[in-house]
């Protein structure tokens, strides 16, 4: 007989795991270096663009480091209005407000085929 705890599996622990790491750097003022877990290209291009369109942001780039690395790292330099926290908390309201739009009229128009 096997002892069930030897072979538990928690199904939380993805989700406790962080998914974005914040680093600083104090010789750049408004220098944001994110480390986003388990993410590739894909967010990480739209989450770039995004930043791009703010007027307060002076930088942004990403990067995957190596294809078998399971994450992405993002730069940013933001003016003194925003902190790159503040810069990346807002990209990432208004893109979840641009794909909640795009997933309604998704679903209007698969109910409209139908």
């Amino acid at each position: 007989m096997y002892n069930n705890t030897t072979y538990f599996y928690d199904k939380n622990f993805e989700q406790r795991k962080e998914k974005i790491k914040f680093k600083i750097d104090p010789l750049i003022p408004n220098f944001g270096l994110f480390r986003i877990i388990e993410e590739d290209h894909t967010i990480g291009n739209v989450i770039h663009n995004k930043l791009l369109e703010s007027k307060c942001v002076i930088f942004c780039a990403y990067k995957k480091p190596h294809p078998l690395e399971n994450f992405i790292i993002l730069k940013i330099i933001t003016n003194e209005l925003l902190t790159p926290v503040q810069a990346l908390d807002s990209c990432l309201k208004d893109l979840y407000i641009e794909l909640s739009i795009l997933e309604e009229d998704f679903n209007k128009s698969i109910k409209n085929k139908k």
